[in-house]
């Protein structure tokens, strides 16, 4: 059986649209204003970080990577759940990226006062096999017909993400050929 915590929503076209909706309440949570940029990381996608202005002095920087395509939202929706659309939590997401630890601590301390926090995944404290670790939220964002939208935010640390970034090509190797490689041995992925 599928673990939640579940979206409410069932019809992918419609979650899909509130995602737009729930975007854009997260980024004005932010800040009003947002300015575009690229990452040799991330060929062909548009990344945006707000400005200098950012109305929120406890943000460092923001990073918005834009609502999850339709394409990525249904290869996840197909491989990893079983076509349930209520397990989609991060159609609508965004890294809030500290340069301390302590700066970590109160950003998640701001958005405890700001939004409800439905889950936490602490992998500071259980980094994936590969290292990689992150503070990963699941929110729910209001919407406004007052229904409620889950999004995906992530807290992190510069240095982890200029490491993830360094690694970012090996990882995706890793990603294809590992279960291959386990579907080929016999072993569950």
């Amino acid at each position: 059986p599928a673990e939640g915590p579940f979206q409410t929503e069932t019809v992918f076209e419609k979650l899909y649209e509130d995602a737009g909706e729930a975007r854009g309440i997260l980024m004005k949570w932010i800040s009003e204003e947002w300015e575009e940029f690229t990452d040799e990381h991330a060929p062909g996608m548009v990344l945006r970080r707000p400005v200098a202005t950012a109305k929120r002095d406890w943000v460092d920087t923001a990073v918005d990577p834009g609502v999850k395509t339709e394409e990525s939202a249904q290869r996840k929706l197909r491989n990893e759940y079983d076509g349930d659309v209520r397990m989609l939590k991060d159609l609508a997401r965004v890294t809030l990226v500290c340069k301390t630890a302590g700066r970590m601590n109160q950003v998640c301390d701001q958005i405890r006062k700001d939004h409800q926090i439905i889950q936490l995944k602490n992998k500071y404290a259980s980094p994936t096999p590969m290292g990689y670790r992150d503070m990963n939220l699941v929110v729910l964002v209001k919407l406004k017909d007052g229904r409620g939208h889950l999004c995906e935010v992530q807290v992190n640390h510069e240095r982890m993400l200029r490491a993830k970034a360094e690694a970012h090509a090996a990882y995706e190797e890793v990603r294809v050929v590992l279960p291959q490689a386990c579907k080929a041995a016999g072993a569950n992925q």
